[in-house]
C-alpha cells in the first residue's frame, strides 16, 4: 500500500499537465563574480648594449590575477512545454558588474626601478540566452542555458609618474620622451562571448519563484596594448614599448526572484 501511494504521488507530482512550465516571466538577481585574468607583458625592440646581444635585455612577465565583485541583473523571458516534464525557453538580460582587476601594480616602488599599473574593468552588458530544462519535483524544475553576452572590456596601463619625472638627471629623458611616456595607456575590445550555464528554478507561491544559477563567461582577450616607455630610463627596462595582454573569464553565481504569468 505504502508503494502505491509513493507511485500515486509520482504520477500527480509528474502529470501531463505541464502549465507551470509555459509562460512569460520577468525578475531580477543579484550576483557574485570571480574575474579571472591571464596577464602579460614583454618589452620591445631592445637594443644591444654592454656587449650584450639585444635578447639578454628581454623581460617576459606572466601572472595570474582574479577579483571577486558584485552584479546586479535583470532578465524576462518565456518557457515552452516541448513535452512530458520537458520545455524550452528564451531569455533576454543586461546587467552592471563592478569589476575592476589589477594583475601588475609596482605603483609603490622607487623612483627609478617603478614600472606601472595594469588593470581591467567591464561595462554594463546585454545577453540573449537558450534555455532547455526539465521538471525534477512538483513546481522545481533545473535547465541548462547557453547564452551570449556583449559588453566592453577595457585594459588601462598607467604609468609609475615618479619613474619618468623624478628619475636623476644623468637618467633623465628628453622632455618629448617623458610626455610620451607618462600618460594612461588604454585599449578596449567588445563583441560576444559565449556564456554557458545551469540552474535551478522553484516555485514558493502562485507567481513567484526562486532561481539559483551558475554561469561562466568566456571573455574576449585584449591583445598587443602598446606602452610608450621611451621616457623611462634605460637601466628600468630596455626597449621603446612594452605589449600587455589579457585574456580574461568569469564565472557568476546568482540567485534570482522571477514573476510568472
Amino acid at each position: 500500500m505504502m508503494l502505491l501511494a509513493i507511485v500515486a504521488c509520482s504520477n500527480t507530482a509528474f502529470s501531463a499537465d505541464d502549465s507551470d512550465l509555459n509562460g512569460l516571466y520577468f525578475g531580477g538577481s543579484p550576483s557574485a563574480t570571480l574575474t579571472l585574468v591571464k596577464y602579460g607583458f614583454k618589452n620591445e625592440n631592445q637594443v644591444p648594449a654592454m656587449g650584450l646581444p639585444a635578447a639578454s635585455f628581454q623581460r617576459n612577465f606572466q601572472c595570474e590575477a582574479g577579483k571577486e565583485a558584485g552584479a546586479l541583473e535583470v532578465f524576462g523571458g518565456f518557457r515552452s512545454s516541448i513535452g512530458k516534464g520537458l520545455y524550452a525557453g528564451g531569455e533576454v538580460y543586461g546587467g552592471i558588474n563592478n569589476t575592476k582587476v589589477t594583475p601588475y601594480d609596482d605603483s609603490a616602488s622607487g623612483v627609478v626601478v617603478g614600472l606601472f599599473k595594469s588593470q581591467v574593468e567591464r561595462s554594463p552588458y546585454l545577453g540573449l540566452a537558450a534555455l532547455f530544462g526539465c521538471r525534477i519535483a512538483k513546481g522545481t524544475s533545473a535547465y541548462v542555458r547557453f547564452g551570449i553576452e556583449t559588453s566592453d572590456w577595457r585594459a588601462d596601463v598607467i604609468p609609475n609618474s615618479a619613474t619618468i619625472t623624478k628619475q636623476p638627471a644623468s637618467l633623465a629623458a628628453t622632455a618629448a620622451q617623458i610626455e610620451a611616456s607618462n600618460k594612461t595607456f588604454t585599449k578596449s575590445t567588445s563583441g560576444f562571448s559565449f556564456v554557458p550555464g545551469f540552474g535551478l528554478q522553484t516555485r514558493v507561491t502562485k507567481k513567484f519563484s526562486l532561481r539559483i544559477q551558475c554561469s561562466w563567461l568566456f571573455a574576449p582577450s585584449i591583445e598587443g596594448l602598446a606602452q610608450d616607455i621611451t621616457g623611462y630610463p634605460n637601466t628600468t627596462v630596455a626597449g621603446t614599448s612594452i605589449l600587455h595582454n589579457f585574456q580574461i573569464a568569469q564565472p557568476k553565481l546568482g540567485i534570482g526572484l522571477c514573476f510568472e504569468q
